[in-house]
């Protein structure tokens, strides 16, 4: 069975739509906290601002000096030498999993649902998740990933789902902390010929000092998804490099 839903909010042609698909007139993705925000960070744990608010500190300068917080993130992306590709951050290099939760965004928010009978998989344009449907427990806590390991049953009409057992180089949720020591169960509520419900509940509490539960309705769309290769002609990290080696030649003459 194959099916092809996307979030409502910012779905598109692998970029905008404005259409909308599903009413739905809540004003926050997260439904706990009740107040629809995320809940207070653990001490000592940083958090860097999402998509929406850099735009909303671009906005919010009214074309006069950027806020501080804007300038000390565009300084930690320029921070530091470039001479190798370890100076790099993941993002940069294209390295990155599946995301869990799943979480609409500026693009990519597409989702194929494609089932068999002991496995679900869940196919975007840019990452694929794998979720077993065998009965098996997690892997040992030693096996870790970007994606973490995945583990569904059904529970009547909803698809439940756990994911645990990420590595340390994702962050948590939201720009915060690493995935570590998150677990996410995710469920999947078909409620109408052409909608499912999702709801996720992110728990970490080296991270955030109380669970997160976040929902929305998916729409059922007739698109296609393909493939978003992030190197594909993407000069920028060769011509960093070579420039790095180009330095070195130019200080190796002048001694």
């Amino acid at each position: 069975m194959i099916r092809t839903f996307a979030p409502v909010e910012a779905v598109g042609f692998d970029w905008l739509d404005d259409r909308t698909y599903v009413d739905d007139l809540r004003t926050s993705l997260i439904t706990y906290p009740e107040n629809g925000r995320l809940p207070k960070l653990v001490d000592g744990i940083g958090r860097r601002p999402g998509v929406d608010e850099i735009i909303d500190l671009l906005a919010n300068s009214k074309g006069g000096a950027l806020p501080p917080e804007l300038v000390s993130l565009l300084a930690a992306f320029q921070a530091g030498k470039r001479d190798g590709y370890e100076d790099f951050s993941a993002g940069e290099r294209c390295l990155f999993g599946a995301n869990a939760p799943i979480v609409p965004n500026v693009d990519s928010n597409y989702v194929h649902v494609i089932q068999s009978k002991d496995h679900v998989a869940l196919l975007t344009d840019a990452n694929r998740r794998i979720i077993a449907l065998d009965g098996k427990p997690n892997l040992s806590p030693k096996i870790r990933s970007w994606s973490g390991d995945a583990r569904g049953h059904w529970e009547g009409d909803t698809l439940v789902v756990e994911t645990r057992n990420f590595n340390k180089r994702p962050q948590s949720f939201a720009g915060a902390g690493n995935a570590y020591d998150k677990v996410v169960i995710e469920r999947f509520t078909r409620n109408s010929v052409n909608t499912l419900v999702y709801e996720a509940t992110i728990s970490d509490a080296t991270t955030f000092q109380d669970k997160i539960v976040l929902s929305y309705p998916m729409a059922k769309v007739d698109a296609r998804t393909y493939e978003w290769a992030c190197h594909e002609g993407n000069y920028s990290l060769p011509n960093t490099l070579s420039g790095a080696r180009a330095e070195e030649r130019v200080a190796a003459k002048a001694r």
